[in-house]
C-alpha cells in the first residue's frame, strides 16, 4: 500500500499533519505503556512457569521411576543439574529430614533446617507439590519446589525432591527489558516531537516522508493496527491485519465488523468500540475472533481519536495475538493437574501390566521435549522405539535418515530391519553397537518393564571420528534408491562424527535413563481406567472434529461447485471419508404413483444398490421409515439402533449385512421451507448420533440445501444471460430491422439493422416511437392496430418507413404480439422491400413482354405440378385453345379432354412414356374446338425429378394450324405435279417410240436424237422446278 492510498494522507494539510504527529506520539507512548504492563504482568508468571517447568521435568521422570539406593539418587541429581542449568540446587531427601543426595556433595547426609523441614512435612502430608519463595542472607531471591516420590513398585512415599531456582536473574532481565523499552519509547517520543517541529517548518515533502515511514512502521508491525470512524466503518488496516484475514485494505475500507465477522463476535467488537469512544482514556481489552475456523485471542489497546475541539470522530486500535500465551497457560494447568492426579494414585493396587506397551507407560510428548532440551545442550540425539519398530520419541535424527532412508520404501524397510536386529538380545542396563543396513552406526539399550522388554533407546546415524567414510558406497546407494546424489552426499556430510569415548558416555547415560523409564510409577497403572475414559472422550471429540472438518470441506465444495451432480457426489464422499460414516446418499422425492425417493448421489459401503431399496415417502410401510417421514414431515429423523427399531423393518436385513447400525435422515428444504430432497447417513456404531452430532448434521443439510438452490439459481441465471446474449446477437446479426414496441407505440429495443436502415443512433431511436418512423401510422391509428394485433397475435403487412434524412422507403412488417411480466409488447421484424418492389415491377413488365411475344409467335407455356395435379397455362395457351381461364379445371385430365378424340390416346401415351423413360417428348396433335373447327398444335415437354420421383412437367404449345394448311397445299401441288410428270413421261415415251420408228425410217437419226435429248433435258428442268414449288 502506498502512502497515497492511506486515507490519513488523502486530505493532508498543516493542521492534519500536526495532529498526525501527535497521534504518532500517543501511539508510541501507548506501545510503551502496554509493553511495560505486559512485562510486569508476566514477571511473576514467568518465574512460576520456570519453577513449574523444572518441577514437571523432574516430576515427569520421578512419577514414572523410583530410586533403588543412594547411588541412583545421586546419579539422578547429577543428571538433572547437568541438563538443567536454570536449577541452582537439587536434592533428594528422606522422610526423616536428611539429605540423601545433593547437587553440592558437601550437603550429602546433612539434616534439613527448620524451614526446609516444614516444607518437606507439608508436601508429605498433602502428597503434592509445595512451592515457596525466600530471600537468602546475600539478598537474592530463591524459588523452592518440593515434590514427593515413591521408592519402588508397591511401596509408599519414601522421600521428596527439592529444587532451588534463583529468580533474580530472570527479574533483572525483565527489568532490563522494561528499562530498554522505556528508553526506546522515550527516544521515539523525542523523535516524534522533532518530527512535529519539522512538519511545522517543512510541511510539504516532510509530511510525505513521515507518511512513508509511518506506513512502513504500521505495515511491518506484527500487531493488528486499524482505524475506524465514529460509525464503526474501517478507514485503515495495516498489512498484518489484511494478510491475517486474507483480504486487502481496499476491500476492508468502508465496511463494519458485521460485514467482516460472525455476528456474535462483531457485536462484541462494536460494544467494546462504544466503550472506548465514550471513555476519556485508552482501554485495554481481551478480544477473540475466528481466523480460518480457529479461535484466536487478542490483547487489544484502543483509544478514541478526537479533533482539535475534543469531538470524537473515530478510534485507533492495536491488537496483539496472545493465543500462544493462552495455550501455554492451559497446557500448564493441564500438566499440573495430571501430575497431581498421578501422585494421588501412587498408593493404588497393582493392575495387569502384561498387556501394556511402551507407549502406554511413558508420556512421549513430555519426554520428547525433555530430549529436545537435552539435544540442544549436548547435540546427541535419541530415539525411543517400541518392539514393533514404532518411533515414539526422536530428536537429533539426521537428514540422511528422515529425508532419504525413511522416505524410500526399500531403504526404509532396511531401517526397520536394522532397528529390530539391533534391539534383539540386549541385557538390561547394557547397550549394543550395530552397523545398520544403510551403512551407518546405531546403538541400542533395552527398556524393561519388570522382566519384560517393552522397547529400546536408540542412538543412531553417526560415524566414529577415527574411521574413513566410503563415499563410493553412498554414491551407489543414491543410485540404487533414486536419490539426488549431490543432496544425498551433502546430508551424509552432516552426519555427526563422534569419538568412541563420547559414544560410550552417551550410551551409559541412556542405559541408566532406560532403567529409570522401566521403573514405572504406580500412577501410570492407576490412571489406566481414567485414561480409557479420557480416550473415549477424546474419540468423541475427534469424531466431532472430523464432522466439523467435514462441514468445513463441504462448505468449500459448496462455494466452488458448478455442477449439481458433482456437488452431491462430493458431499457424500466427504461425509464418508472425512466424517467417518459408513454410507451417505442424497435422494429426491418423485411425484409418481408410488411416491418413490430417487437416489441421485451416494458414497460409502454398497451405496450403489439403492434402487432395490424401494424407499417411498407415502404414508405406507415403506414410507414410514426415517427417509419417508423426513420428506413427508420436513423434520430430521434419527434411528439409533437399526436392529431393533420397527421403522427399519423393511430394510433391516440388508442394512445389517452392510454394517449399518444407526441412521439419520435430514430433509433438504428450499427458501420456502418446502422439502425437495433428503440427505441420509448411515453409521457403523450404535447410538451414533448424539444431540451435538445431530445439530452438526442438520447444519450440514441446511448448507447443502442452500448450496443446491444457489447452484440451480446460478445455472438458471447463466442460462438466461446466455439466452439474452444469444438473442441480442441473433437480432443484431439478422438483415431485418427489429423493434420491440410497447402498448404506447414507443420503442423499447432496436437492433443494429434498424439503426442502420433509419440512420439513427441507438439512443436516439429509443427516444422515438412508431409514428416518428412510419408516416402511415399516426398516433390516432395505433390503438386500433394494437387491438387487432392483440387479437390475431401476429400480422404481416406492407408500409413505409421514413429515415432520419427524410428518405421514405417501402417495408414489409411482421408484427408479433407477446406478453412479459403482465405487459404486452409487439416484436416487429421489418424488411426493406425496395429491391423487391423494383423486381416485382420488372417482373410485371417482363411478363407483359413475354405474353406479347407468345401472342405474336402463337406459342404458350404450361407447368404441371405432379404432386397436386395442378396445371398452369399462360395466357396464349388459353387463346390457342379458345377457352376462358375461369372455365378450365386446370388439371391434366382437363388438358386431355381439350385434345381431339382421335389424338388423346397418342398424346397420353407420349407423355406417360416420357415419364417412364425420363426423356423429353415432342408431338403434334389436333384440337377439337367447341364450334367443330380443328386446330393443329405442336407440344414439347420436359419433366423434372427429385431422386426417382417426378415433381413437375414444363412444356410449350405452339399453334401450327397455318403451317399445317400450307403443308397440305404443298402436298396437293406436289401430287398434281407428280401427276403431270407421269403424264408427260408417258407422252415422251410414246413420242420416243415414234422417233425410233422414224429414225429407222429416215436418215439422219443421230441429229434427231440430239434434238430429242435436248427436249428431254428441258422437260426434266421443268419437272425440277415443279418439285421445288
Amino acid at each position: 500500500m502506498t502512502p497515497a492510498q492511506n486515507p490519513i494522507i488523502d486530505r493532508v494539510d498543516k493542521k492534519l499533519a500536526l495532529s498526525f504527529g501527535a497521534l504518532t506520539l500517543v501511539l508510541m507512548l501507548l506501545v510503551t505503556g502496554v509493553s511495560s504492563y505486559l512485562f510486569t504482568r508476566l514477571q511473576s508468571r514467568e518465574e512460576d512457569r520456570l519453577a513449574g517447568a523444572l518441577a514437571r521435568i523432574v516430576g515427569e521422570s520421578v512419577s514414572k521411576v523410583s530410586f533403588s539406593g543412594t547411588y541412583h539418587a545421586r546419579l539422578f541429581v547429577e543428571e538433572i543439574k547437568a541438563k538443567t542449568p536454570e536449577i541452582d540446587a537439587v536434592s533428594v531427601e528422606s522422610l526423616d529430614g536428611r539429605i540423601i543426595a545433593h547437587s553440592d556433595p558437601g550437603y550429602n547426609g546433612r539434616p534439613l533446617i527448620a524451614e526446609d523441614l516444614a516444607m518437606l512435612r507439608k508436601s508429605l502430608a498433602g502428597k503434592t507439590i509445595v512451592v515457596s519463595e525466600r530471600t537468602t542472607p546475600r539478598g537474592s531471591t530463591e524459588k523452592i519446589v518440593v515434590l514427593p516420590y515413591g521408592g519402588g513398585i508397591d511401596a509408599d512415599i519414601v522421600g521428596v525432591i527439592r529444587l532451588v531456582v534463583n529468580v533474580d536473574k530472570t527479574r533483572q532481565d525483565q527489568q532490563s527489558g522494561i528499562i530498554g523499552m522505556l528508553l526506546i519509547a522515550t527516544l521515539l517520543s523525542c523523535a516524534a516531537v522533532i518530527v512535529i517541529l519539522l512538519l511545522s517548518r517543512h510541511f510539504g515533502s516532510a509530511v510525505k516522508e513521515l507518511a512513508v515511514q509511518l506506513q512502513a512502521i504500521l505495515d511491518n508491525s506484527p500487531a493488528l493496527i486499524y482505524v475506524k470512524d465514529r460509525s464503526g466503518r474501517y478507514q485503515f488496516v495495516n498489512r498484518a491485519w489484511y494478510e491475517l484475514f486474507r483480504t486487502s485494505n481496499e476491500n476492508v475500507k468502508g465496511k463494519t465488523d458485521l460485514d467482516l465477522f460472525p455476528e456474535t463476535i462483531a457485536r462484541q467488537f462494536m460494544a467494546n468500540d462504544r466503550l472506548v469512544m465514550a471513555s476519556d482514556t485508552a482501554l485495554t481489552l481481551e478480544e477473540q475472533t475466528l481466523v480460518e475456523d480457529e479461535l484466536r485471542f487478542y490483547h487489544s489497546n484502543k483509544v478514541a481519536v478526537r479533533d482539535a475541539d475534543g469531538a470524537t470522530y473515530g478510534l485507533c486500535g492495536i491488537s496483539t495475538d496472545i493465543t500462544g500465551h493462552k495455550q501455554v497457560e492451559e497446557a500448564l494447568r493441564e500438566s499440573e493437574q495430571k501430575v497431581r492426579r498421578k501422585l494421588d494414585a501412587i498408593l493404588s493396587p497393582e493392575a495387569d501390566v502384561a498387556a501394556l506397551e511402551l507407549s502406554d507407560i511413558i508420556d512421549t510428548e513430555k519426554i520428547q521435549r525433555l530430549m529436545d532440551d537435552f539435544y540442544r545442550l549436548t547435540h546427541i540425539g535419541i530415539g525411543i522405539i517400541d518392539l514393533k519398530g514404532k518411533v515414539l520419541v526422536g530428536t537429533g535424527w539426521q537428514d540422511i535418515c528422515t529425508t532419504f532412508h525413511r522416505a524410500n520404501p526399500e531403504s526404509c524397510r532396511l531401517c526397520i530391519e536394522s532397528d529390530l536386529e539391533l534391539s534383539r538380545n540386549v541385557p538390561a542396563g547394557t547397550f549394543k553397537l550395530y552397523r545398520c543396513k544403510n551403512n551407518m552406526w546405531d546403538m541400542a539399550t533395552p527398556i524393561m518393564l519388570g522382566n519384560r522388554q517393552v522397547g529400546n533407546i536408540f542412538l543412531g546415524q553417526f560415524l566414529f571420528d577415527d574411521e574413513h567414510p566410503d563415499y563410493e558406497v553412498f554414491r551407489q546407494q543414491a543410485q540404487r534408491y533414486g536419490f539426488n546424489e549431490q543432496e544425498y552426499l551433502a546430508a551424509f556430510d552432516r552426519v555427526p562424527r563422534w569419538s568412541r569415548e563420547t559414544v560410550d558416555a552417551a550410551m551409559s547415560f541412556y542405559a541408566v535413563f532406560a532403567v529409570l523409564i522401566g521403573n514405572l510409577s504406580y500412577s501410570t497403572i492407576k490412571l489406566a481406567s481414567a485414561l480409557e475414559e479420557r480416550k473415549r472422550a477424546e474419540a468423541a471429540l475427534q469424531h466431532l472434529n472430523r464432522e466439523l472438518r467435514a462441514i468445513s470441506d463441504c462448505n468449500q465444495v459448496l462455494v466452488r461447485a458448478d455442477n449439481e451432480q458433482t456437488l452431491l457426489d462430493e458431499i457424500c464422499r466427504i461425509v464418508c471419508d472425512e466424517a467417518g460414516y459408513r454410507m451417505a446418499w442424497v435422494g429426491y422425492p418423485e411425484d409418481d404413483e408410488n411416491r418413490s425417493v430417487r437416489a441421485v448421489a451416494w458414497a460409502g459401503v454398497e451405496g450403489g444398490d439403492l434402487a432395490a431399496a424401494d424407499v417411498s415417502w407415502a404414508d405406507t410401510e415403506r414410507g414410514r421409515g426415517a427417509v419417508g417421514v423426513a420428506v413427508r414431515c420436513g423434520s430430521s429423523e434419527c434411528i439409533q439402533d437399526i436392529a431393533t427399531d420397527p421403522r427399519m423393518a423393511p430394510w433391516r436385513e440388508s442394512a445389517l449385512q452392510r454394517g449399518y447400525r444407526a441412521a439419520i435422515a435430514l430433509p433438504l428444504k428450499d427458501e420456502n421451507a418446502a422439502v425437495f430432497g433428503v440427505l441420509v447417513i448411515y453409521s457403523s456404531e450404535l447410538n451414533a448420533f448424539t444431540p451435538d452430532e445431530t445439530r452438526l448434521m442438520e447444519e450440514l443439510a441446511g448448507d447443502l440445501a442452500f448450496g443446491i438452490q444457489a447452484l440451480r439459481n446460478r445455472i438458471l441465471r447463466k442460462e438466461s444471460e446466455r439466452s439474452i446474449a444469444l438473442l441480442s446477437f441473433a437480432l443484431n446479426s439478422v438483415q431485418e430491422a427489429a423493434f420491440l414496441i410497447d402498448e404506447q407505440a414507443r420503442f423499447r429495443y432496436v437492433n443494429e439493422e434498424s439503426c442502420r436502415a433509419l440512420g439513427y443512433e441507438r439512443n436516439e431511436l429509443l427516444t422515438l416511437g412508431v409514428a416518428d418512423v412510419d408516416p402511415g401510422f399516426p398516433p390516432e391509428r395505433w390503438p386500433e392496430h394494437w387491438a387487432g394485433l392483440k387479437e390475431s397475435r401476429s400480422l404481416t403487412f406492407e408500409g413505409c418507413h421514413k429515415a432520419k434524412n427524410g428518405t421514405v422507403f417501402p417495408v414489409e412488417i411482421s408484427a408479433n404480439y407477446l406478453e412479459y411480466d403482465g405487459r404486452g409488447y409487439n416484436l416487429a421484424l421489418v424488411r426493406d422491400i425496395t429491391g423487391r418492389k423494383a423486381a416485382e415491377e420488372s417482373l410485371r413488365e417482363t411478363a407483359i413482354r413475354l405474353n406479347e411475344a407468345q401472342r405474336i409467335a402463337h406459342m404458350g407455356s404450361w407447368e404441371l405440378d405432379l404432386r397436386t395435379n395442378h396445371l398452369v397455362w399462360s395466357d396464349e395457351i388459353y387463346r390457342i385453345y379458345e377457352i376462358e381461364p375461369g372455365a378450365f379445371d386446370a388439371t391434366y385430365e382437363a388438358f386431355l379432354r381439350a385434345a381431339h378424340p382421335d389424338d388423346r390416346e397418342a398424346v397420353n401415351a407420349a407423355y406417360l412414356n416420357s415419364l417412364k423413360t425420363r426423356t423429353s417428348y415432342s408431338i403434334d396433335h389436333r384440337l377439337l374446338l367447341p364450334d367443330g373447327r380443328i386446330k393443329y398444335v405442336h407440344e414439347q415437354c420436359e419433366t423434372f425429378y427429385e431422386i426417382d420421383e417426378p415433381l413437375r412437367s414444363v412444356g410449350t404449345v405452339q399453334d401450327i394450324t397455318d403451317q399445317k394448311l400450307v403443308e397440305e397445299r404443298l402436298r396437293n401441288i406436289s401430287e398434281e405435279l407428280e401427276q403431270r410428270v407421269r403424264e408427260r413421261t408417258a407422252e415422251l415415251e410414246s413420242k420416243n417410240s415414234e422417233l425410233e420408228r422414224i429414225n429407222r425410217l429416215f436418215v439422219g437419226r443421230e441429229l434427231r436424237m440430239v434434238e430429242l435429248k435436248e427436249r428431254l433435258k428441258e422437260v426434266e428442268r421443268q419437272l425440277e422446278e415443279c418439285k421445288r414449288l
